[in-house]
């Protein structure tokens, strides 16, 4: 249920229903931690969507406060190169680049490209998003010179991944 329930809470974010969203996301995610334990594979996605309807939000203190916890947890669970532990700290770029710390939010979404590149498959999704994170942060910073390779590059990996 708790799976089924952070699904539902992302597919209300995406379509902008954020009030409910965050209800559904914050039931979702004191569910799984409570059933399967707070460092579950299912507690830390549920809570990355609940981070990510928080950030959405505008809600950015509570957003980094979720998102310190799932990183803590993340890295001492699956280390630092862990794909879930490269997925939070994408969250973490996010909220920077919301928060208006561009030129943060530009490092942190660099500095995740290659150790998802070298993920595998199951990091190349991630680093499509981390190549247009540093995108928009760059645009942000009025350097969109600058910005055409890493954007010019997600699109071709989800293209490839995903569908044209």
């Amino acid at each position: 249920v708790a799976a089924s329930m952070g699904l539902y809470g992302a597919l209300l974010t995406a379509q902008g229903r954020m009030a409910e969203a965050l209800e559904v996301l914050q039931t979702a995610t004191e569910m799984a931690t409570r059933i399967v334990g707070a460092a579950s594979p299912l507690a830390i996605q549920d809570r990355l969507f609940l981070t990510e309807a928080l950030t959405i939000s505008g809600n950015l203190a509570r957003a980094r406060e979720l998102a310190a916890q799932n990183l803590a947890l993340t890295s001492e669970r699956f280390g630092a190169t862990g794909v879930l532990t490269l997925r939070v700290r994408l969250s973490l770029a996010r909220i920077e680049l919301e928060a208006g710390h561009a030129d943060l939010a530009q490092s942190q979404f660099a500095a995740l490209v290659e150790p998802l590149r070298q993920a595998g498959r199951p990091g190349q999704p991630l680093a499509a998003h981390a190549l247009f994170g540093q995108g928009e942060a760059l645009l942000a910073l009025r350097r969109p010179a600058e910005a055409v390779a890493p954007l010019r590059e997600a699109v071709a990996l989800r293209e490839q991944l995903l569908w044209a």
